[in-house]
Parts: C-alpha cells; sequence; structure tokens
C-alpha cells in the first residue's frame, strides 16, 4: 500500500501538469482515454486531476462526457517524476503496449 509524504505533488504542480497537458499535449491525454482507460471511442479528453497514483480525465464520447480515474504506471512524488511518468505513458499507448522484456 502507498504511503503519503510531505513529497507528494503540490496542488500547485497539479495545476501546472494539468493546464500544460491539456494545452499542447491533448493527443496524449487522448490516448491515455483510449489506451489506459479503455474508451476507444473517446473523441477529446482533458485532465481534470493527478494525484500520486492517479490521474482523473474528462472524457468525450458520442453518447456524452464521462469522468475516467486512470492508475499511474508508477507513484510520481514531484513535478519531474510525474513528467517522466506521463511520457511513459503516451510512448505506452502510442505503441499499443509496453514492450515485452
Amino acid at each position: 500500500m502507498a504511503t503519503h509524504d510531505a513529497s507528494s505533488l503540490s496542488r500547485a504542480d497539479v495545476t501546472r501538469i494539468m493546464d500544460h497537458m491539456n494545452e499542447d499535449h491533448g493527443d496524449a491525454v487522448l490516448l491515455y482515454a483510449q489506451y489506459f482507460g479503455g474508451v476507444d471511442e473517446a473523441t477529446s479528453a482533458r485532465m481534470v486531476d493527478m494525484g500520486k497514483e492517479f490521474m482523473e480525465l474528462e472524457v468525450a464520447t458520442p453518447e456524452g462526457t464521462q469522468a475516467v480515474p486512470l492508475q499511474l504506471i508508477e507513484d510520481v512524488h514531484d513535478a519531474i517524476e510525474a513528467r517522466n511518468v506521463l511520457v511513459q505513458m503516451a510512448q505506452i499507448a502510442r505503441q499499443g503496449g509496453p514492450e515485452e522484456m
């Protein structure tokens, strides 16, 4: 079980990350919804929250808008770790899955 500590993302970090992702990387946010969220019919997505272990998306589909919570592939403790995990998740989604080891 993960623990919360003083090094957790601040709300200011989360706001900056969400603003950046929604403004500059909407294509990646849509991929998160489609690949990790399983919402294949998603037409657009916005990041609306993020924590140490999760992100929450607001996803538009032809049927309407829905909240889609996603587990991060690893916990993040600061903005740099968050960036690295979001980049890795976009790469995984673009490739269609993690590389075999």
